[in-house]
């Protein structure tokens, strides 16, 4: 099933090109061999939503997590972050078994939090103003597409891709909850 999924990932990265295939996979293999260190208690901590817990992360089955570092545009990005909450709203039911994760590296944290309340949106964002999620994690490619990854209770990452974006990593990501989550609440 996990080689499934690669495969599928590296075809839908793809457009017809063989040596950035091969690229691609090596990327993906390299990336995905390691496990990602989630250390938000070292970050700043922004929420609208003054339910979440961020306690729960550590105990979420599944966790989605959109990281953007120092060289992207953080305004840009959070500008559409709002996109994000209708598609985290389908998986409520699951209660704590799935976390939604930003974590933006940014020194300027002020500004990252008066962006995300113009943004909308309603999920925790982690202001890593030390840049020690990046630190910690130096085997996360810097191409931007390969920033939005989705990892289990171990922080293996299983799934890379953005499901707003691309059908593709959206179908996988529903058979992947389907099956990890709806199997452990029998």
């Amino acid at each position: 099933f996990k080689s499934f999924i690669f495969l599928s990932l590296i075809m839908s990265l793809t457009i017809g090109c063989q040596s950035n295939a091969k690229r691609i996979e090596e990327v993906l293999r390299d990336f995905t061999s390691h496990p990602i260190v989630m250390c938000t208690k070292d970050c700043v901590t922004f929420c609208s939503d003054s339910t979440y817990n961020p306690q729960t992360i550590n105990d979420a089955i599944l966790k989605y997590v959109c990281y953007i570092d120092s060289s992207e545009c953080s305004p840009c990005i959070l500008k559409n972050a709002y996109k994000w909450n209708d598609y985290i709203s389908m998986f409520k039911k699951y209660g704590n078994d799935i976390s939604f994760l930003y974590v933006i590296s940014s020194k300027n944290y002020r500004e990252i939090i008066s962006q995300a309340r113009e943004s909308g949106f309603c999920q925790a964002i982690y202001i890593d103003t030390l840049g020690v999620f990046a630190k910690r994690n130096s085997h996360i490619p810097k191409e931007s597409m390969y920033h939005v990854f989705l990892l289990d209770n171990e922080n293996h990452i299983i799934l890379v891709g953005n499901p707003l974006t691309n059908k593709t990593i959206e179908n996988h990501f529903m058979k992947i909850v389907t099956k990890r989550l709806e199997m452990t609440s029998i």
